[in-house]
């Protein structure tokens, strides 16, 4: 086995000094040679060289792709807000009338101004204005009565609302013209029952108009 390991190394010998022979007599093998270690060692260079510098420029691209798309979307929402911003300035002022059409607070005094102007207006007697258990003044949990908590239909969770009734007395003409404006008050009531009665006693042969309900209001909380 040794005899043959001899014969192949000095077979692989004579190869490499023959292969070293040629290199030095002849120019177009050292040529190939140098061409071929040159492109090797670019291969190398290149595979733990530069392979790293391509990673990064794509990984930059991919990045800036992203930014790029994520500005877009930033665009187009401060386009939306621009918009938004446009229809709620165009719409201030009916933004005010809904706040006092369903205020933050239950307000029944103002209600009732609202009620008692109708009267005058229509020539009318108030006989009754009645609410429910509501706070007019101070603060929410201070001392004295409080507001109703309970809700009202097609209206959000967070709405409360208080009872209201009120009872004028005039003639039919007068009363009829009355229900036409009180339909149109800003602040709507969701009528209970409204009743029409002929007074008894010093107004006899009048009629008594009677509109209980409830007022809504959303607090802030």
């Amino acid at each position: 086995m040794a005899t043959n390991w001899q014969q192949n190394y000095q077979i692989y010998r004579r190869y490499a000094r023959n292969l070293a022979l040629l290199y030095q007599k002849r120019q177009d093998v050292r040529s190939f040679v140098e061409l071929l270690l040159s492109l090797s060692a670019i291969t190398i260079f290149g595979l733990f060289a530069i392979r790293p510098t391509i990673v990064t420029v794509i990984d930059l691209n991919n990045q800036i792709t992203e930014k790029e798309n994520t500005l877009s979307v930033l665009d187009n929402k401060i386009l939306a807000l621009a918009e938004a911003q446009q229809v709620y300035d165009g719409n201030r002022t009916n933004l005010e009338l809904v706040d006092s059409a369903i205020p933050d607070s239950p307000s029944p005094e103002l209600y009732a101004r609202q009620i008692e102007g109708l009267a005058n207006r229509h020539s009318l007697y108030i006989l009754d204005i009645n609410t429910g258990n509501v706070q007019i003044l101070g603060v929410a949990g201070e001392a004295g009565p409080m507001e109703a908590t309970g809700t009202v239909d097609f209206f959000p969770a967070t709405s409360k609302s208080f009872e209201f009734e009120s009872t004028v007395l005039g003639s039919y003409q007068a009363i009829h013209a009355f229900l036409r404006d009180f339909e149109s008050l800003r602040r709507p009531m969701f009528e209970d029952t409204v009743s029409i009665r002929i007074s008894q006693g010093e107004l006899s042969g009048e009629l008594a108009l009677s509109i209980a309900g409830r007022l809504a209001y959303l607090p802030n909380e």
